[in-house]
């Protein structure tokens, strides 16, 4: 994940979708929390993902991949 990415927000229970844009992305790294620019995720881990729209709760974050 990368900042500008586009990805999809979709509602699990309610029928929702939305195509957002990443505008930064927080993680963080030994025990303080930092910016960053992309993330390669390989194993479970908690980021913060600030979007270009509002976002709902609980929806899960799909990526097209080509």
């Amino acid at each position: 994940m990368s900042i500008g990415e586009s990805l999809w927000l979709i509602g699990q229970t309610k029928s929702y979708c939305q195509a957002v844009k990443i505008k930064s992305i927080r993680i963080t790294i030994d025990g303080k929390e930092e910016n960053v620019n992309e993330i390669d995720i390989t194993d479970e881990v908690e980021i913060g993902i600030k979007f270009d729209k509002n976002a709902r709760k609980e929806l899960r974050i799909y990526k097209d991949i080509e």
